[in-house]
């Protein structure tokens, strides 16, 4: 269970960091810019896949019912992707890190 827990917390502290990357880097060359794109994508799926592990494993092991709180984390960038246009990328870009950091803060409580 450590392991996951660990694992989670470290996905997710770099999946804050890509988008603190996004939110305050210059993006001049749009090749660059595409390939941020995937980074970010891929941090988004990691991030999903471990905190699916960490929900899974802590209901399996310490029947922690309070955890199914993840799942409004997990589902926080779906939700925000259906609102965000490009004019207030920016906004919703804070409002994600936002929501990692409560995930991340989610597991150090529970």
């Amino acid at each position: 269970m450590r392991i996951v827990a660990y694992s989670a917390i470290v996905i997710n502290i770099l999946t804050i960091l890509v988008f603190l990357t996004a939110l305050f880097g210059r993006f001049n060359n749009p090749k660059h810019k595409a390939v941020f794109g995937y980074v970010m994508v891929g941090s988004i799926i990691t991030y999903l896949v471990f905190m699916g592990l960490y929900l899974i494993a802590s209901l399996i092991f310490t029947h922690n019912l309070s955890v199914l709180w993840m799942l409004l984390f997990m589902a926080a960038p779906f939700i925000i992707g259906i609102l965000v246009k490009f004019e207030t990328l920016k906004l919703y870009t804070v409002l994600q890190i936002l929501t990692f950091c409560g995930s991340l803060w989610f597991i150090f409580v529970s």
